[in-house]
């Protein structure tokens, strides 16, 4: 059962054993560079409103 289960998920997934590992380190740098930029862009943005406005 467990090992008909193994082949059916390595037919759907094929990466999972042969690629699976890069694409996990890609993605999760992926996410780590793009969520440190969004984080960044938000945490800009907060900053700039939070800034007290001087009126001339």
């Amino acid at each position: 059962s467990n090992q008909k289960e193994q082949r059916f998920r390595r037919q759907q997934f094929p990466d999972v054993t042969e690629y699976g590992l890069l694409r996990d380190i890609i993605t999760k740098c992926w996410y780590l560079e793009y969520g440190t930029k969004l984080w960044q862009t938000c945490w800009t943005g907060w900053m700039l409103q939070n800034v007290p406005v001087v009126d001339e």
